[in-house]
């Protein structure tokens, strides 16, 4: 049997009408768990991709585009749009793959691998490549019923997308400055370890072992218990300050946990630990990426590292 054969009968002609349904409600989804994402918290990471601008216009697209597809107007057409916008997807999933991502972000705070991502974006795309609308002479009837699903179309567009664009756009959040002081609106702080090099630790008088960290010198560490990279990382910094203590030459290791609290701290604090442990204060609620390390010496920080264990 040739390829083609086979082909025609994995994506028949007719199954276009499938796929472009499954489609539309990938995109939906995909929509509303960023969208939900956006309108509760920061966004985490630097450069293009991760703008909130752009996110909430790709939010918009997908929002837009999974309601034509679900109208099934203009099918040829919106087939190629379908084809180019997946091939899209792919590329940038693709592109976070190799970059070393240990998410993709395609589906807010769900955690999908980017590979996962790019590896179904790809089976749509050939699903698309191999499935045809089922076209023929369009009636003046037709005609008007695709005016009033265009119509349609643009008006829950309208309805939903408009308070989704206000509620994402309008989350506040305060910033801490190098002097310690919080700047802004809400209970919400976002913390940007990587301004900090070359400056004071700005969370010295936000943590309860903040004075002794204000001397000497150190390696922080911020992490939440529930943090699956964190639990990971913890027992290598036990290790590792197990063997500062044994070499001596002044540098401490010390975990500092951000609210909300649990068990994790609360074991390590009584167990027999090297580190020395530490907790942010809850009388806010922190927003950053963990784990993270931080280099201090007499109270200025002079190295961030982040994503310290990769999924």
């Amino acid at each position: 049997m040739s390829r083609a054969a086979v082909v025609g009968r994995v994506f028949p002609k007719r199954g276009y009408d499938a796929v472009r349904i499954v489609l539309a409600i990938v995109l939906l989804a995909a929509a509303g768990l960023k969208a939900h994402q956006l309108a509760t918290e920061p966004v985490v990471g630097s450069g293009l991709l991760h703008s909130r601008p752009l996110l909430i216009a790709a939010v918009e697209f997908e929002l837009f585009f999974g309601l034509w597809l679900l109208a099934g107007i203009r099918p040829a057409q919106t087939r190629f749009a379908a084809l180019c916008c997946f091939t899209l997807f792919a590329g940038v999933a693709l592109w976070k793959a190799l970059s070393g991502e240990a998410l993709c972000g395609c589906f807010g705070r769900v955690p999908v691998n980017p590979w996962y991502t790019f590896a179904l974006d790809t089976f749509f795309v050939v699903a698309l490549f191999y499935s045809r609308p089922s076209l023929g002479r369009v009636p003046a009837e037709t005609s008007v019923r695709i005016r009033i699903r265009t119509a349609g179309v643009v008006v829950v567009w309208l309805a939903v997308g408009i308070p989704a664009t206000i509620a994402m756009g309008s989350i506040s959040a305060m910033t801490l400055v190098a002097s310690g002081e919080l700047v802004g609106n809400g209970s919400l702080v976002v913390l940007e370890p990587e301004t900090w090099v070359g400056k004071p630790f700005p969370l010295l008088r936000h943590i309860d072992i903040g004075q002794l960290l204000a001397k000497g010198n150190w390696i922080v560490v911020l992490y939440h218990h529930d943090c699956s990279k964190c639990q990971k990382a913890i027992p290598k910094y036990e290790q590792l300050a197990c063997e500062l203590s044994s070499r001596g030459g002044g540098v401490r290791m010390a975990m500092v946990e951000i609210p909300p609290y649990g068990g994790l701290g609360e074991i390590a604090r009584d167990a027999s630990s090297a580190c020395l442990w530490g907790r942010l204060t809850d009388g806010r609620e922190w927003f950053v990426a963990t784990p993270v390390e931080l280099t201090i010496e007499t109270g200025s920080v002079t190295n961030v590292v982040g994503r310290l264990v990769k999924d």
